[in-house]
């Protein structure tokens, strides 16, 4: 296969494997027959895209190019997004969220699908490149720091009189290194991200999710709060974490992979559902602050809040009611209580598997998930043992269930003492939808 820019002929180097000649080979096909004037068949190309990326050229960074073509027509089937057996038959329902997703399907499984890209290995090259970068940058330029190390914001550089600090050749070499090490953890977010899409729309036949507005989470607080002592907090929110796990872009590939594999995917309003504040013991909405990862049923059950807002959006149900102002017909998503109590205890028991195996993990989990305050209700403080969690999931669901301590084994329902609270002003924004 080769590129023609202009006059100039460029070798492209695709990747052997079947799907890649099956997309070759429909091109080819649809080639000919333009040529025979049998008019175009699908997969004709309609632009191609080239993009510059970072490869390492035996120890030298350098760039390389990728040729992105655009065909028409449906794209080659992968194997990997052929529906397992029983697929439609089950139902995922998913709470989302920044650095993780809550899950629970309609077979009683409950997990977390974990979005963090990151490769411990490719963190500490990261850190190691940073603090030689600096150590460059500073031997290239001393008169820009004090004694004491810090840097200098009122001095200039001595050669040029300027603000611009002094590049060595190999601070560029670190400089190029560390980009391809971000390129690196970037495309591994997104090939886990893939994975985990197709493993879902493999198992399930329907998923539904919440409808989130990430944008309004990543908006600064107006409004002044004081935490203990006095101190003024911070008014800035979640736009860094939104940056590094992209959950809006996880959501935007599972709802693309569901279409072209067959599964339905559904969006649940979270303004009628409420479903981090439902309690179906007894049918009524209790806020809870944002920090409060672990709350207490009315009958004093502990429950993790993502988990139960994950099994109330499993079990919602939709219905058309008159609007009291307008006087019209509208649609809303209601909890089901009585199919909700009916599933509450196989559902109590996996999700009490699942915080256990999170509690004994040694691996480093995102706050959210509220390990640490799992262990109030058990009063055992924070046990650790050589269990770890994956990322993610390759083939079905209930294994990264199992992987990570939960399944329909027995578990004592613990119980904690109920601790109603006002959400705390400051934790949403106007606009965002209750969470």
């Amino acid at each position: 296969m080769r590129l023609c820019v202009g006059d100039l002929q460029l070798a492209v180097r695709a990747k052997d494997d079947a799907y890649m000649a099956e997309s070759l080979a429909a091109m080819r096909r649809s080639y000919a027959s333009e040529r025979e004037g049998r008019g175009t068949l699908p997969g004709c190309i309609r632009y191609c895209t080239i993009r510059r990326h970072l490869v390492n050229d035996h120890g030298a960074v350098r760039y390389a190019y990728r040729l992105l073509v655009t065909c028409d027509g449906p794209a080659p089937e992968r194997k990997a997004l052929v529906p397992a057996a029983g697929r439609e038959s089950r139902t995922a329902a998913i709470d989302p969220s920044m650095a993780m997703m809550a899950l629970c399907d309609s077979d009683g499984d409950t997990a977390f699908l974990l979005l963090d890209g990151k490769n411990p290995r490719t963190k500490a090259m990261m850190k190691d490149t940073a603090r030689r970068m600096d150590a460059s940058r500073r031997a290239t330029n001393p008169e820009r720091y004090r004694a004491d190390g810090a840097f200098d914001k009122s001095s200039v550089n001595a050669g040029t009189g300027g603000k611009e600090k002094n590049r060595s050749s190999r601070y560029e070499d670190l400089y190029m290194r560390r980009k391809l090490l971000l390129q690196k953890q970037s495309e591994n977010l997104k090939g886990r991200r893939a994975s985990l899409c197709n493993a879902l729309v493999r198992t399930y036949g329907t998923i539904r999710t919440e409808g989130m507005r990430y944008v309004a989470l990543s908006v600064r607080a107006k409004n002044m709060r004081f935490v203990k002592g006095g101190t003024i907090a911070s008014k800035s929110r979640f736009g860094s974490t939104i940056q590094r796990f992209a959950p809006a872009s996880f959501l935007a590939e599972l709802r693309r992979k569901a279409g072209a594999s067959g599964a339905t995917f559904e969006e649940i309003n979270p303004w009628t559902l409420k479903a981090s504040q439902y309690d179906p013991t007894d049918g009524q909405n209790h806020k809870h602050r944002l920090s409060e990862r672990i709350y207490a049923l009315s009958d004093g059950t502990a429950v993790q809040r993502d988990l139960m807002a994950a099994f109330t959006i499993l079990h919602a149900r939709r219905e058309e009611v008159v609007d009291a102002k307008t006087n019209k017909k509208k649609t809303v998503d209601l909890p089901d209580r009585e199919a909700m109590l009916a599933a509450l205890l196989p559902f109590i028991r996996a999700m009490h598997g699942v915080m256990d195996g999170l509690v004994k993990s040694k691996r480093q989990l995102p706050a959210a998930m509220g390990a640490g305050a799992w262990t109030t209700p058990q009063g055992t403080g924070k046990g650790l043992s050589p269990v770890d969690v994956p990322h993610c999931v390759e083939g079905e669901i209930p294994a990264l269930q199992r992987a990570c301590g939960g399944g329909q084994q027995a578990a004592e329902v613990r119980q904690a003492p109920r601790n109603p609270s006002k959400s705390r002003e400051g934790d949403s924004p106007p606009g965002t939808p209750p969470l």
